[in-house]
């Protein structure tokens, strides 16, 4: 009888605040810790957000240079490398996306016996040599695993191709830590200095194109001009962050926009917000919406976001990119106004409970452990 838990290497970008990170995280959390733990190997050189809670709950932090500061061959080099020194691992779980490919393939040839690619986004737009390179690791994806999940039917679609050919395992959350609180709501809004009668519109999500700030900046400025009592949160940082402060600063609305950086307490304030906008380009199924209705948010969306999404309580609208901000801004003025309720049964129903998700994953590792 095996007394140490499995170990499961879980490849990814870095573990800092971030939709795919969260999701693992919740996994991690909900996770059977004495039948299976998680080791982590990230490609980012300084020290990330959840790199503390990882090590607190028995697991280990590895890292390896990015393909973008290191180039193909040495990347390839430095996985080989990685993956020769470390035959501990049976399984390896990657999030990388399209770069899972060129991972994946490199643990086939050290000797991995299973291998999982995971898609977290679809339809995202490359720059043409960019596109070459990551369809050329995309393709090999299918041939080099075992296993393939994606978060949304279109997520899987994107990067596997064939229905048949993927698992969804959808992004869950504890219904539980996400419930409407009115205390906490009124101390986020005290923290955030909003008063009563304002209309306090949140966003979180990575400062990056595919998110859209420009947009966000766009309809908000429509909106703040219709009603000077809107207010606006945005919760995360990235490579677009400087830009999208500068055009705030241009439009004179640093007053009434809040750039508040990563937060640990994203699901605090969701309790303080009023209405949730994202406007993405593309996703694959975001867990911040899940969030925002667990939380019995008003969200409005793009309609390139799944209609997986919408867990059936009333409080999703999409609205097509198509649309100019100022149509935007008055679809959200006209139905903003709603009753914030309990959806936690509209979160298990659709299963979107992550502790039955993480006894789900626990089962399948072992029994994927056991097979070889």
């Amino acid at each position: 009888m095996r007394e140490e838990p499995i170990r499961i290497l879980q490849i990814t970008g870095g573990m800092n605040m971030g939709g795919i990170e969260n999701f693992i995280m919740n996994i991690y959390r909900n996770i059977g810790r004495d039948r299976v733990q998680f080791d982590f190997l990230i490609h980012q050189e300084e020290k990330q957000i959840f790199e503390d809670e990882i090590i607190s709950l028995g697991g280990k932090v590895f890292r390896i240079p990015s393909l973008g500061k290191v180039g193909h061959f040495k990347y390839i080099k430095g996985l080989r490398e990685f993956f020769q020194s470390h035959q501990e691992y049976k399984i390896v779980h990657s999030h990388y996306n399209t770069i899972s490919g060129i991972i994946l393939r490199e643990a086939k040839k050290c000797g991995i016996k299973v291998k999982i690619a995971h898609s977290h986004t679809s339809y995202p737009k490359y720059r043409f040599i960019e596109s070459i390179y990551k369809n050329y690791s995309k393709n090999l994806i299918n041939r080099n695993t075992e296993e393939r999940y994606a978060c949304s039917q279109k997520a899987g679609e994107w990067l596997y191709g064939k229905i048949e050919n993927f698992k969804v395992i959808n992004n869950g959350i504890d219904p539980k830590e996400y419930k409407f609180n009115e205390r906490i709501r009124k101390n986020i809004r005290n923290e955030l200095k909003t008063k009563d009668n304002e209309i306090l519109i949140g966003h979180v999500g990575r400062f990056s194109p595919e998110k859209n700030h420009e947009f966000i900046i766009d309809v908000f400025k429509e909106l703040y001009s219709k009603n000077n009592k809107y207010r606006l949160v945005l919760v995360g940082t990235g490579d677009t962050e400087d830009k999208i402060k500068e055009k705030v600063k241009n439009l004179n609305l640093q007053e009434v926009i809040n750039f508040l950086g990563v937060r640990k307490d994203v699901k605090n304030l969701l309790q303080g917000f009023d209405i949730f906008l994202l406007p993405s380009i593309f996703e694959g199924l975001p867990v911040t919406l899940v969030e925002a209705q667990g939380a019995g948010l008003k969200c409005f969306i793009s309609d390139t976001v799944t209609k997986e999404i919408d867990l059936e309580c009333g409080l999703t609208e999409f609205i097509s990119l198509g649309k100019a901000s100022k149509e935007w801004a008055e679809i959200i003025d006209k139905n903003r106004e709603y009753i914030r309720k309990d959806t936690i049964d509209s979160l298990r129903v659709h299963g979107y409970d992550m502790t039955e998700n993480a006894k789900n994953l626990e089962n399948r590792y072992i029994e994927l452990y056991n097979k070889v």
